[in-house]
């Protein structure tokens, strides 16, 4: 019987290779026997093991390959630096990757539109957008994949206008957009909130002959979610549900966030608790995140706290952000109790609390003024390796301020926050300097402001007013004019708040003319005298029984009946001739009050 004995050649030992089927072992060992037997390798056949390197992410063997067939007569071509290239990019070595394509002139191996993708791949997912751009623009025949991946790297770095410009050059380029080319930009769109933009690319797809999908209307959604569009995502997914498509856990999800950031609570647990199972779609913590995230602006804790209780029932598992945003619902609702309850309660759902929660947390004891609880909080934020921020130290300044406590938030704001290494801002001191306010320190409220300096920070018209307001109460009028004429010299506008502040300041020292002088000038900043400013002034005259002057200031008055009662109310003013001529110059239905008034109606 004849024997053939069959000679290993260099085509065996790669079609070997290539049959590995991204055996990363069994291929190097078919590798290592082709050198064992003298068979130099050549660029297929190292291409063929680059490859199947590649695939195992084995990329400094891909490099080291790379580097012998340089070497060596073995060439590398276009496939060679492909795969180093890629190579390079899955290990999160983008630098690499681009330094291998600059160097590919070298060895005579041009940009072509494989090599070119590899490394716009790379740039993508470093978000190097420029980088990527640029080896876009040297790519000779570009075609849709390369432009997609050049948008992608856009829309990871919110570069909608190049991604856009990248749109518009693709017809230069004899490139026809495709499905997934729209469907990027409208995410990019809608992640820029430009859903007006987004809506019309939506439309651009059926203009250019192209099946619109759920993906692309959903992106649509989502921009009008994050937009606060409510109305228009209602109408959108009402177009969707009318067409071929079929709406989706996403498309549901989009409408109920844009219904949450629109206030419309109300439709948000509609779609949730209506829509989703009628269309028998699986709600998922997404879903109800989004819910409750809908009922927190507005302080709806019975509906959130309802549906954190219904997650673990439907198999969903509350997360932080369902969990944080129903302590910050109970919280706007005064359920500072049931909000510090939740809080507690966290780590038995395998919630672990972050800052946002302790934040929450702390807001709703600020709101309610309950400060012991809101210091005991921020104490517990670095036992559970929790900084605390802006954020917590303002909230727990501002409960101080509530809680009459001026000296802990004066100590809060210039001594612990430099401790935890929390930058101060105006926030912060206005609330201390409020704290002081209303605690009658006026002297520790005007020393405030130096500190503001010194942290580069400028009073803003809160930090005046309450400055004002400290030395009205503390019967400092003069200062408190200062202070008001201190602000006018520092460009900051006035507003009702800050005249009203400073003429209540001098009503508390019966100074009728300074508060007069206020009323005054208050035209000529155009502002509009409130209630206050003028029942300020009211009270000043009445002090001195000055009444011409107080039927003066009533006259001006279009609006106020409780003013019109005070003035009639006291002994020295009951002239029915003169409250028949100033009925006359206010509403008419100030009349019909002031009629019910004398007789009882």
């Amino acid at each position: 019987m004849l024997m053939l004995r069959l000679v290993p050649s260099i085509y065996s030992f790669t079609a070997a290779i290539t049959a590995s089927l991204g055996a990363w072992m069994a291929a190097a060992q078919i590798f290592s026997e082709m050198l064992s037997h003298d068979i130099l390798p050549d660029t297929v056949s190292c291409n063929a093991l680059m490859n199947v390197a590649e695939r195992r992410r084995q990329w400094q063997t891909v490099l080291q390959l790379l580097a012998y067939m340089a070497a060596e007569a073995a060439k590398p071509n276009e496939i060679s630096f492909t795969s180093a290239i890629s190579a390079s990019d899955r290990s999160g070595h983008w630098q690499l990757a681009m330094g291998l394509l600059s160097g590919m002139p070298r060895h005579r191996v041009y940009l072509s539109e494989m090599s070119g993708t590899a490394a716009m791949s790379a740039g993508e997912r470093a978000q190097r957008w420029e980088a990527v751009i640029e080896v876009l623009s040297n790519i000779q025949g570009a075609d849709e994949i390369s432009f997609n991946v050049g948008i992608a790297a856009c829309r990871e770095s919110l570069q909608w206008t190049a991604a856009l410009q990248l749109l518009c050059g693709m017809p230069k380029a004899g490139v026809t957009a495709d499905l997934v080319t729209f469907n990027a930009l409208v995410n990019l769109c809608g992640e820029g909130l430009l859903w007006h933009l987004a809506l019309r690319l939506v439309s651009q797809i059926s203009e250019a002959g192209l099946e619109r999908d759920i993906i692309g209307r959903n992106a649509a959604l989502s921009a009008q979610g994050l937009a606060s569009e409510w109305p228009r995502a209602l109408e959108l997914f009402g177009q969707i549900a009318s067409s071929k498509l079929v709406p989706d856990q996403v498309s549901c999800s989009s409408v109920i966030v844009a219904c949450g950031k629109g206030l419309q609570w109300q439709t948000a647990l509609h779609f949730l608790l209506e829509v989703l199972p009628a269309m028998s779609l699986q709600r998922n913590e997404v879903s109800f995140n989004a819910a409750i995230s809908a009922c927190e602006p507005l302080g709806c804790w019975e509906h959130a706290v309802y549906l954190l209780a219904q997650m673990p029932i439907l198999r969903c598992f509350p997360d932080s952000i369902g969990a944080n945003a129903v302590i910050s619902a109970c919280g706007k609702g005064d359920q500072w109790q049931l909000a510090l309850h939740l809080f507690h309660s966290l780590p038995s759902t395998d919630v672990r609390p972050d800052a946002i929660s302790f934040n929450a947390a702390i807001s709703a004891c600020e709101k309610v003024g309950k400060w012991i609880w809101a210091l005991w909080l921020l104490a517990a934020m670095p036992e559970s390796r929790i900084s605390p921020d802006l954020i917590s130290f303002s909230s727990t300044i501002s409960a101080c301020e509530k809680g009459l406590q001026w000296q802990v938030a004066v100590q809060l704001l210039l001594s612990d926050m430099g401790v935890a290494m929390v930058q101060q801002n105006e926030i912060s001191f206005n609330a201390a300097i409020s704290a002081c306010e209303k605690s009658g320190e006026w002297e520790v409220a005007l020393s405030l402001p130096q500190r503001m300096a010194l942290s580069s920070l400028v009073p803003d018209r809160v930090t005046f007013s309450s400055l004002v307001v400290a030395c009205g109460r503390g019967l400092q009028w003069q200062r408190a004019l200062c202070t008001f004429w201190e602000m006018l010299g520092t460009q900051v506008a006035p507003n009702e708040i800050s005249f009203s502040s400073a003429i209540s300041a001098c009503e508390a020292s019966t100074q009728w003319q300074p508060a007069l002088e206020l009323l005054a000038a208050m035209p000529e900043f155009k502002v509009t005298p409130n209630h206050v400013c003028f029942n300020a002034v009211i009270t000043a005259f009445e002090k001195f029984g000055l009444w011409q002057k107080t039927f003066q200031v009533l006259v001006q008055m279009e609006s106020t009946i409780a003013a019109i009662w005070r003035a009639v109310e006291n002994p020295g003013f009951c002239h029915f001739s003169m409250v028949v001529q100033l009925t006359q110059r206010v509403q008419v239905s100030l009349w019909h009050a002031l009629i019910g008034y004398f007789w009882g109606v």
